[in-house]
């Protein structure tokens, strides 16, 4: 249980990180190819 909790824990600290990143380069880019990158980021992560 230990384990498991602390993967999960992992893992939504890394999705929190991939998000600040996105959310940086989208107020950079600020383009219609960033939110496309978008999508395709956020299908990567629920399908892995």
């Amino acid at each position: 249980m230990i384990s498991i909790w602390s993967k999960i824990k992992a893992i939504g600290w890394l999705m929190l990180a991939q998000f600040h990143v996105l959310f940086t380069l989208l107020k950079k880019l600020n383009n219609r190819n960033a939110l496309v990158f978008l999508k395709i980021l956020i299908i990567a992560l629920f399908t892995a």
